[in-house]
C-alpha cells in the first residue's frame, strides 16, 4: 500500500469517526416515535423557510404571495436586512443540523433523570455517557423538569442543557422533549380559517425550538436569566426587533410558510379572500392594502363593477 493510499484511508477513518459522533442522537426513550421523520421534518421546514427568505420579491401578478412571506417576516423579524440575514443564517444552521460538529443528545422522557445526591445537591444522569453530574447551590432550584408547572398550571414542552462536566466525560448538549404535547410531528397540523399560528404544539416543534437554541449559541442570549425569550404571537411580535434571535419567532415563521395556502400576517390562518374583506373594512386596513400593493384576489368578471381597495 502506497503512502498516499494510507493517507487517504487515515483521512476517511478520521472523517467517519468524527461524523459518527456528530449531529443528533435520540435516546431509547424516543423509540415510540419515528425520530427520523421528526428530524427530517424539522430540516425540511427550516429549508423551506430559508428558501422563502432568500427568494421573496414583489410580483405585481402575485402580491398576496409576497405579502404572506414578506409581511409575516416584517411582523416577526422586522424588514431590516441585518435581521433577515440573521434569520436566514439560523434557518440554514437547522437545515445543516446533520452535519453539525456539536453533538446533540435528545431524550423524550426525563423521569428519573434527577435524583438526590448524598450530602446535598442533586445528581443529573447523563445518558449519552452513562455518567452523572453533581448539581449544587443555586443551580439546584433552576433545574429543568418536564413536570415543572409554568403559566396557569400548564407544563413546559421541552428544555435543553449543557452538562457542567469535563468534555472528556461528556461533550454532548442535551435536549429534553416533554410528552405534554398532543401531537408528535410538525406536519400533522391542518390549519383551517381562523386557526391561531401559536396554538399548535408538537414534539417536532419543540425539537425545532430547542435546536434553534443550539444554533444561536454564542450569538444570542435570549432565554437566559435577565434576558428572556418571547413566546406566542403577541410576545414575538411585540419584540420583533429581537425576533431573528428568538427561537419561538423562527419556529412560527417556519410553520407558517410550510402551510402557505394561508396568510398568517396577523397571527391566525386567513385566506386572501377573507383577509381582503377584513382589510377593506378599516382605514388602517386600506392603508395596508396600499402599502403592500394588494389587489382583489377574486376580481370581478370583465364588465362588472370592481371594488377598490381604498
Amino acid at each position: 500500500m502506497t503512502y498516499l493510499v494510507k493517507l487517504v484511508y487515515m483521512f476517511l477513518a478520521a472523517l467517519q469517526a468524527r461524523t459518527a459522533l456528530a449531529g443528533v442522537t435520540f435516546d431509547g426513550s424516543c423509540s415510540v416515535y419515528d425520530t427520523e421523520r421528526m428530524l427530517n421534518e424539522v430540516i425540511d421546514v427550516a429549508n423551506n423557510a430559508l428558501n422563502v427568505l432568500e427568494n421573496f420579491h414583489f410580483d405585481p401578478n402575485a402580491p398576496w404571495d409576497y405579502y404572506a412571506k414578506a409581511g409575516l417576516a416584517d411582523s416577526l423579524f422586522t424588514s431590516e436586512e441585518t435581521a433577515l440575514n440573521r434569520a436566514r443564517e439560523n434557518f440554514k444552521a437547522i437545515r445543516n443540523v446533520k452535519r453539525w460538529r456539536t453533538k446533540i443528545y435528545v431524550i423524550c422522557n426525563d423521569y428519573g433523570i434527577i435524583q438526590d445526591a448524598e450530602g446535598g445537591g442533586k445528581l443529573r444522569y447523563l445518558a449519552a455517557s452513562h455518567s452523572f453530574e453533581h448539581i449544587t447551590g443555586d443551580e439546584v432550584d433552576t433545574l429543568g423538569s418536564c413536570s415543572s408547572p409554568v403559566n396557569e398550571g400548564s407544563y413546559i414542552y421541552g428544555y435543553g442543557f449543557t452538562p457542567k462536566v469535563a468534555k472528556s466525560v461528556d461533550d454532548h448538549q442535551y435536549i429534553v422533549l416533554c410528552r405534554n404535547e398532543v401531537r408528535s410531528y410538525i406536519t400533522e397540523w391542518q390549519p383551517v380559517q381562523g386557526s391561531p399560528l401559536d396554538s399548535y404544539h408538537s414534539l417536532g416543534g419543540t425539537l425545532f425550538h430547542e435546536l434553534f437554541h443550539r444554533a444561536t449559541k454564542g450569538k444570542s442570549n435570549l432565554g437566559k436569566k435577565g434576558n428572556p425569550e418571547y413566546y406566542g404571537w403577541q410576545g414575538c411580535t411585540a419584540q420583533a426587533g429581537k425576533g431573528s434571535r428568538n427561537p419561538e419567532s423562527l419556529v412560527l415563521y417556519g410553520i407558517a410558510q410550510w402551510n402557505n395556502h394561508f396568510n398568517f400576517c396577523y397571527g391566525y390562518a386567513e385566506t386572501p379572500t377573507a383577509l381582503w374583506q377584513n382589510l377593506r373594512a378599516t382605514e388602517w386596513g386600506r392603508d395596508t392594502i396600499n402599502t403592500w400593493r394588494l389587489t382583489d384576489p377574486n376580481p370581478p368578471a370583465q364588465g362588472q363593477a370592481g371594488q377598490a381597495g381604498s
